[in-house]
């Protein structure tokens, strides 16, 4: 006996079309969710969280830029608020050893910051994925404070002048020098230094650059200076 035929109307078509252009979209059911979730686009789906200890060795991170958003009408357009971003080095914290330490993983992603204001060039900062897939930080760390930095000269300061130096971390006590470096500036001219003398610097976030306010002599020269940098 043959197998029977069966024919499809006009209506059939379009219902076939409509579920073919769903299952491109990806808008197809699943289950355990609701009714109004039950889609796989990745505006209603739900990614696992991720956070990452960014580290800004390419240099600085701008900040937000606000845009007049305008009415989108005539001479008046719509804008939008623009992101500052860079490319920034990825660390993780280490516990193998006797104390916990900061170590780089062989991975970079592209961070945009929301905050107004920028993140200094060489420093460290939590950055986590949105749901679209952009990788974000608020800058909280130094939001609303002025970030200090100790250092340790690596070439000579003259007033009016800027040098490289290597960050200093950990409290007084137990102080390490690192081999992270970065720049510091004299822009009043107060400040002077030869190759090793340490310091505090503080970020000027207008101008994107660490100030020194104030120089002693490295404590393990004798004591001499002020002995806590």
């Amino acid at each position: 006996m043959p197998n029977p035929m069966y024919g499809l109307t006009s209506d059939d078509l379009a219902l076939v079309k409509q579920l073919l252009t769903a299952f491109k979209s990806g808008d197809l059911s699943t289950r355990g969710r609701h009714p109004r979730e039950r889609t796989y686009d990745e505006s209603s789906d739900h990614q696992a969280p991720e956070a990452y200890i960014g580290f800004t060795s390419g240099g600085a991170i701008s900040s937000l830029t606000s845009v007049d958003l305008g009415t989108g009408t005539g001479d008046d357009p719509m804008g939008f608020d623009e992101p500052g971003f860079a490319t920034c080095d990825i660390y993780k914290i280490s516990t193998g050893g006797a104390n916990p330490e900061l170590q780089p993983i062989d991975k970079e992603v592209f961070v945009y910051n929301l905050s107004p204001t920028t993140i200094p060039a060489n420093s460290y900062f939590v950055t986590v994925r949105s749901k679209f897939g952009r990788w974000i930080t608020q800058g909280d760390m130094y939001e609303g404070s002025t970030p200090n930095r100790r250092f340790k000269l690596k070439e000579e300061l003259e007033p009016n002048s800027y040098a490289l130096a290597y960050l200093v971390s950990g409290e007084s006590g137990s102080l390490q020098v690192t081999g992270i470096e970065f720049t510091v500036y004299d822009g009043m001219g107060e400040f002077e230094g030869e190759e090793g003398t340490r310091g505090m610097a503080e970020w000027w976030a207008d101008i994107e650059r660490w100030e020194v306010y104030q120089m002693g002599c490295d404590p393990s020269d004798g004591g001499t200076g002020t002995g806590i940098l």
